[in-house]
């Protein structure tokens, strides 16, 4: 990898996340930034499977937060409300796009990296979970902070759980 892709990642995840990184993980942050565009039928490639570590550990992060400061609420509520939170791939997205995490995002074709300017809601969320993946390894002492401050900072948690709430309190559902 090259020193200026490592320079630019590590330069993200210290402003987003206020992490310092070293290159012990640096090609996984990188992994988790990439698409390939080849649709290749066979196999996991190492982005998708940081996405499915990412997308658990997102999913423990939100039960966390909800059993910690929900407290008013039944566990069918609560149940109802992570799936609001994490059931929607949108989030993510627009947390990614919030940050700028498309502007980190490398696409290869064919094994050659090529430009791309639009990014996906899938590949937007797939990254953000793919991230957070890494993150729940590199960083398990700060990680889930570093991203719940994330969520707060940009209004994710509590707009969501306010507009499920509202919908909760006039229809008895979620």
């Amino acid at each position: 990898m090259e020193e200026i892709r490592k320079a630019q990642i590590k330069n993200f995840i210290k402003k987003e996340f206020g992490i310092e990184i070293d290159d012990k993980y640096i090609e996984d942050y990188d992994q988790a930034l990439t698409h390939n565009n080849d649709h290749r039928t066979k196999g996991t490639r190492k982005p998708e499977r940081l996405a499915f570590l990412g997308d658990s550990y997102l999913e423990f992060i939100v039960r966390k937060y909800l059993y910690n400061h929900k407290d008013n609420i039944n566990l069918g509520q609560m149940d109802l409300l992570k799936q609001e939170l994490v059931g929607n791939k949108n989030g993510w997205q627009k947390i990614a796009e919030k940050i700028g995490l498309g502007e980190q995002m490398v696409y290869i074709q064919q094994n050659q990296p090529i430009s791309r300017s639009f990014h996906s809601t899938k590949e937007l969320a797939r990254s953000f979970e793919a991230l957070a993946g890494v993150l729940s390894y590199d960083c398990p002492n700060n990680a889930e902070e570093k991203l719940i401050a994330l969520f707060v900072k940009h209004g994710y948690l509590q707009n969501r759980l306010e507009d499920a709430l509202a919908c909760y309190d006039k229809s008895g559902n979620v």
